[in-house]
């Protein structure tokens, strides 16, 4: 399967009241969508999901960057086109909405596929931090989902190098990866994907969406929205914490984010404490109200009426704004999802070796982990392949040879699919996998 095309700016197609919108999917390929113009979110992310067959698709949203490269969620009754009006580009992202604390609970594995991306995504970028030790054991897992079991006399001495797992990642901890990937023989990538995100789902920063602000004093903070309550952050530290049950209400006015928590005294009375935090626009301010909003209904709520007072901005969620909540609840999605059944979806699987390129700046979100990992030696900066392949990539991007230098790192998609695979299957894969790195190493630059 060859790369889909390049994202391009809003279009419409002549003759028809079509607009053209590109969406960048969980395995950073681009999927091209024609759709009518007064399609809304709702409409244009089924279009999506049936295009990728995915059934628990509750789980997931599209998101979108405005020109001052604030990421918002597709709001579903809003038309696609008067919301992509405030986006640098017309694009989408699929990316996981709402973490399930047990994502090996999911019904389908293409569903726990993606969530594997997604978080592997989120490690590379670094919004999920993680021990060496840990990341050992999750870099180990994608190894084994992706080439199979450990082959000696198969495998090149430094094949671990050609996976990206953390920034800058050092030698020591491919080293540790590798000892970690001889012990997993004998799963199969459905199974590896399971372990990865079961060790994934006790990392602190597992499902946590985190949001710029300021606060009173004009201090640099982050908010972590989750399906637990609301984090603060501050140079990397979490600094406060408010659990669902403790807030009593969170609202924004203009460019402020207030949150009211209920707190017992010396003499155990209750009594209410208000966190005021400073947005940089007002966009951005109804933006965390709204992320929080939707955690809290579909994490806490067990059926969502619309017409209750509670949908239409009442009670905790009291805010000025006309936004509802209408999708579902996880308890729903559960209950949905028992009474379905149907064969596991076929997909393919991508093979991530030397798919060393940047995101989209789009994919950039605000992350704590710049501190987090200096600290504890994860960021290895004299690390000589990773100076030698930023080099390389540095000086592509300044020629017209970019596109050439990408089709050359970036490995085809694996050719086996389905639910499972056998060792044959792998063993060939590996050696057809191997050709092709000959092939390249005698192909000129």
């Amino acid at each position: 399967m060859g790369r889909r095309s390049p994202p391009t700016m809003l279009s419409k197609r002549r003759g028809n009241a079509q607009i053209c919108v590109r969406v960048l999917l969980l395995d950073d390929q681009y999927q091209t969508f024609f759709i009518d113009s007064k399609c809304n979110g709702t409409e244009f992310f089924s279009i999506v999901c049936n295009e990728l067959d995915l059934l628990e698709r509750d789980f997931f949203g599209l998101r979108y960057q405005d020109a001052t490269r604030e990421l918002f969620w597709l709001e579903p009754m809003q038309t696609v086109k008067k919301q992509l009006k405030f986006a640098v580009d017309a694009d989408c992202f699929l990316c996981v909405k709402y973490y399930v604390a047990d994502p090996v609970s999911l019904r389908e594995e293409l569903t726990r596929y993606f969530f594997f991306l997604q978080v592997k995504r989120d490690i590379l970028q670094g919004r999920i931090m993680a021990t060496q030790p840990s990341a050992a054991g999750l870099f180990a897992c994608i190894l084994q989902s992706e080439v199979g079991d450990y082959n000696e006399d198969e495998l090149q001495s430094d094949y671990v190098h050609e996976f990206e797992f953390v920034a800058n990642q050092s030698p020591d901890l491919e080293d540790a990866a590798e000892q970690v990937h001889k012990s997993l023989r004998g799963l199969v990538p459905s199974d590896a994907e399971k372990k990865f995100l079961d060790k994934a789902k006790w990392l602190p920063l597992y499902g946590v969406d985190l949001h710029t602000v300021k606060g009173a004093a004009g201090t640099a903070l982050q908010i972590g929205i989750s399906q637990v309550g609301i984090a603060v952050f501050q140079n990397a530290t979490r600094v406060s914490f408010f659990h669902w049950p403790k807030i009593n209400k969170v609202q924004f006015k203009r460019k402020f984010f207030v949150v009211q928590v209920v707190i017992a005294n010396e003499n155990k009375k209750m009594s209410l404490l208000k966190y005021k935090f400073f947005s940089s626009s007002e966009r951005g301010a109804k933006e965390l109200w709204r992320c929080a909003v939707e955690q809290h209904c579909f994490f806490r709520r067990i059926v969502i009426d619309p017409n209750d007072d509670f949908s239409r901005g009442g009670g905790l969620l009291r805010s000025g704004s006309k936004f509802r909540y209408t999708g579902r609840t996880e308890f729903q999605v559960r209950q949905s999802m028992r009474a379905i059944s149907r064969e596991q979806p076929r997909f393919t699987r991508v093979d991530s070796r030397f798919f060393r390129r940047s995101l989209p700046p789009a994919l950039h979100l605000p992350t704590v982990a710049h501190h987090w990992r200096s600290q504890r030696g994860l960021t290895i900066n004299d690390n000589p392949h990773s100076k030698a392949l930023k080099l390389s990539q540095k000086k592509s991007s300044s020629s017209d040879n970019h596109e050439s230098l990408y089709m050359r790192l970036a490995r085809p998609l694996r050719k086996v699919t389905g639910p499972t695979a056998t060792a044959d299957d792998r063993h060939k894969l590996s050696s057809s996998n191997k050709s092709r790195s000959e092939g390249d190493e005698r192909s000129p630059g």
